[in-house]
């Protein structure tokens, strides 16, 4: 229409680079695109980027379509995990964070017009060992930090600094590492801040651009003058590459992935710049003694730093590209940033809640931060699908509603009784082992299932009034607490710690699950670690198989018979299979019958049980199997159990444990 020959080519490389294959075979697919297409591209002038004129074209035209349910549920699920992988700083922290890098690519592609998916790697971050002035509970406390560049960092440094005795900055990571390993891990924490991403990455850019006025990411595009066009330059580099020298606006999680040159540990408090007295709260639940709590609650928050900083001109550009065609940027970068709004809990900017998929993901893992989903119980609005028609005419679709109930409940809950002088087990378990963080990782909550301390000499059936604990019974319960404040992975139950309570203990274990509302409750010895992965490919499994009805599962690694040793009978004599103790699971119907509907059975034993817990819970199962005429289901699990050496236990010899 009238347009110089330049700027037809440049339309026509616009429109075949947006037409796809399959399309081009019907001559009423051409038709249908060039109408909807051509009405957006012609306003455009070819003097700006391919990649804007498509921007506008793809929301024009309604390219972008809805997610179907269950990717909905996948991408959640992801997200859950990488949550639990990134805060406890575990080794699968990374894979999954480009596991969901590729699974939103297509999303920002489809925004951006950019091809190139950038790469995640982990930051090596700035460390510092902090010694607090002051005590907590009772101790010398030694403080980790990891500095989150752009996230509050010269007033968290600060901050830091008033209420330690010594503040030792850092950037060898091995060292850090070791200074670390040389602290009691009771007498330590690991902290970090982090800020809400959007607004990190806008003053991250404005700090670039007033720092590096020469940089290659614009100086080649425009003019310090043009600032739009250098905003927008910036935009589609990091869209292109991430920016991989640049930590002010790369991913926060890639500072918490463990590095090749760090080490992995759990981090105790991750605090947001924006709730400083968040930190303040965290060092009371320490009991940390003469610490400046009012030197955190006294700061500049990083809203007022933003207000202050939005005459920035540098930002108000960025604000203005990120907003411009129909905020496609903005959306892109919410896409690309959902790991760190899930992982740290931020709401999502109100132009991104605009996007129904982005606005349905984040209400599935909110919904979900208890445990795995469960489809049937999350709360899911009615997401409308927009569809165009061959005039362009936008249409209106509801999909089929879903239940709306909350999923608070985890699918898989796990317990460990251990006994109380176990704690250096426990944290072999914890650290060397990362057996809870391979739970962690895939959403399965644990807890080690602990009795009060009691030495060999008490006599518990003494007929003592005003008894008192001995010294060692105190000692040893102060470490227990100590423990339990460090790690919160301890469930506490009011038995005294023998070993003749080991069966009592596994009935409060499975009470304890099953008061969480768990699916599934998992018991295993302290000693020995399973794949997670595995189990939830069991179980997936099962429920495929079992699609109807009550699911009353018993499963395990190795099951006898009940006849191959002696002490396997109980006093009545009866043999009962069971599956051996260091690992078994139950399903949610079965531990109904067990801790509830047959407790008088469960907890009177002596007539026909023993304190063997493994045979035990075999005895509650053919008890529950027969008094209610149910059928229960029982799997053998392969090639599941790892033990302490790192080998996987053999499955056909149980008993040389």
């Amino acid at each position: 229409q009238g347009r110089s020959k330049p700027k037809r080519s440049c339309l026509l490389h616009v429109f075949w680079s947006a037409v796809p294959i399959n399309a081009m075979c019907s001559c009423r697919a051409l038709w249908l695109t060039l109408a909807l297409f051509l009405p957006a591209a012609a306003s455009e002038s070819c003097d700006g980027d391919v990649s804007q004129m498509l921007q506008k074209s793809a929301v024009a035209k309604g390219a972008i379509t809805r997610l179907p349910l269950d990717e909905f549920e996948q991408l959640a699920q992801k997200l859950l995990d990488l949550k639990g992988a990134c805060r406890n700083a575990t080794e699968d922290c990374l894979p999954l964070l480009r596991v969901v890098r590729s699974t939103v690519w297509p999303r920002v592609n489809l925004l951006t017009g950019l091809d190139n998916e950038p790469e995640v790697n982990a930051f090596r971050a700035d460390v510092a060992l902090a010694r607090l002035r002051g005590r907590c509970q009772n101790f010398p406390h030694a403080m980790g930090f990891i500095n989150v560049w752009k996230s509050g960092t010269d007033e968290s440094i600060e901050k830091l600094k008033n209420i330690s005795s010594s503040y030792h900055p850092m950037r060898n990571n091995a060292t850090f590492c070791q200074m670390l390993d040389e602290v009691n891990p009771t007498q330590r924490s690991i902290v970090t801040f982090v800020e809400e991403p959007l607004g990190r990455f806008i003053s991250g850019y404005a700090q670039m651009e007033v720092s590096s006025p020469y940089s290659d990411y614009w100086s080649e595009r425009s003019e310090r003058s043009e600032r739009s066009s250098a905003a927008r330059g910036f935009l589609e580099q990091f869209f292109s590459d991430g920016l991989p020298r640049n930590g002010q606006v790369r991913s926060q999680l890639e500072f918490l992935a463990p590095h090749e040159l760090g080490c992995a540990k759990k981090f105790d408090f991750i605090g947001k710049v924006e709730e400083p007295k968040a930190f303040s709260e965290f060092l009371a639940s320490r009991q940390c003694e003469d610490a400046d709590h009012e030197a955190f609650q006294k700061r500049t928050t990083a809203l007022e730093l933003k207000a202050s900083l939005n005459s920035s001109t540098a930002m108000t550009a960025m604000t203005s590209v990120l907003r411009a065609n129909a905020s496609s940027f903005l959306r892109a970068f919410c896409w690309l940033s959902l790991p760190d709004y899930v992982t740290f809990e931020y709401d999502l900017p109100s132009e991104c809640l605009e996007d129904p998929d982005l606005r349905e993901i984040m209400a599935l893992t909110k919904s979900a931060r208890a445990g795995r989903i469960d489809p049937s119980r999350v709360s899911m609005k009615p997401p409308v699908l927009l569809q165009v028609s061959a005039w362009g005419r936008k249409k209106k679709r509801k999909m089929k509603k879903t239940k709306a109930h909350l999923a608070a409940r985890p699918r898989i809950f796990a317990g460990i009784p251990s006994a109380a002088l176990y704690g250096e087990r426990r944290m072999r378990w914890r650290k060397q082992w990362k057996c809870g963080d391979k739970l962690n990782a895939w959403g399965i909550p644990y807890k080690f299932i602990v009795g009060w301390p009691v030495d060999k000499s008490t006599n518990l059936t003494a007929h003592r009034q005003g008894y008192k604990a001995t010294d060692s019974e105190v000692h040893k319960a102060e470490l227990l607490r100590n423990e339990s404040l460090t790690y919160k992975d301890l469930h506490f139950v009011n038995l005294p710690d023998t070993y003749l309570s080991l069966q009592s203990k596994t009935f409060a274990l499975l009470d304890y699950g099953y008061s969480l509302g768990a699916e599934y409750v998992m018991k295993m010895d302290d000693d020995t670690c399973i794949k997670p992965h595995k189990l939830v490919e069991y179980l997936d499994a099962y429920e495929a198989k079992k699609r109807q009805g009550p699911k009353a599962l018993y499963a395990g690694y190795y099951q006898f018979n009940g006849s191959e040793y002696k002490k396997m009978r109980g006093r009545d004599g009866a043999i009962h299979p069971y599956f051996a103790g260091p690992f078994y699971v139950l399903s949610k119907d079965l531990i109904r019958k067990i801790v509830q509907d047959d407790e008088m059975n469960s907890v009177l034993w002596a007539r026909y049980g023993s304190t063997d817990e493994d045979a035990q819970t075999g005895r509650w199962v053919a008890f529950a199997e027969d008094q209610h005429k149910i059928h229960v289901d029982r799997i053998r699990m392969k090639h599941i159990m790892i033990w302490k050496n790192g080998k996987e236990i053999n499955a056909t010899n149980p008993m040389e444990f």
